[in-house]
């Protein structure tokens, strides 16, 4: 029965190790009560180069008359190599007029704004998982267990699917785009 949860721990571990890119979550947040000055601030978000979003959900609180509504759904503004596009995220299984966009992908360099979804919308948030460069990824811990040894292995990929060991030390960046992982494997 140990087995079987240690098993289970390390695949937890296995699966939930993120790449060398560290990912954050970020809600973005349109008020219609807001200034302009504050909705930038809150309802926009600048990715660099290499860097990227997948929408995780987005909604609106609708008001019209005396009847407040939620409904999952949000307007997206994003400005890619100069060009501005605007496009609606619904969940799918909003039978509504808008697109199915979820899970909605970008990569940078671009900037993501939350807009309106109509005049009657009173608050927008979208949240998005954002997967930044050039910062740590969380600790992968060697559990404290009598008798036991473990292996630290570094692995590389190029496509976040495919593995392979690496070694640590320097890697040119003209090279194919590499995510690194530690994995703490137990020896038998």
């Amino acid at each position: 029965m140990k087995i079987h949860a240690f098993c289970f721990a390390a695949a937890l571990l296995f699966f939930t190790v993120p790449a060398a890119v560290a990912d954050e979550t970020v809600t973005l947040t349109w008020k219609r009560s807001a200034s302009d000055a504050d909705n930038t601030k809150t309802a926009s978000l600048e990715l660099g180069v290499g860097e990227s979003i997948k929408a995780l959900w987005g909604g609106i609180r609708y008001v019209q008359g005396n009847q407040t509504q939620s409904h999952i759904r949000v307007r997206l503004s994003f400005t890619k190599e100069g060009e501005t596009s605007i496009t609606t995220m619904v969940d799918p299984h909003d039978f509504g007029s808008g697109v199915s966009l979820l899970p909605f992908q970008l990569a940078g360099p671009a900037v993501i704004r939350v807009l309106p979804y109509d005049e009657n919308t009173a608050t927008s948030h979208a949240t998005f998982k954002v997967t930044r460069v050039g910062t740590a990824s969380p600790p992968a811990e060697v559990p404290q267990e009598a008798g036991s040894n473990f292996d630290v292995v570094l692995e590389q990929s190029s496509d976040l699917v495919n593995w392979t060991p690496a070694n640590p030390g320097t890697y040119s960046g003209t090279e194919t785009k590499r995510f690194f992982r530690t994995r703490i494997v137990k020896k038998p």
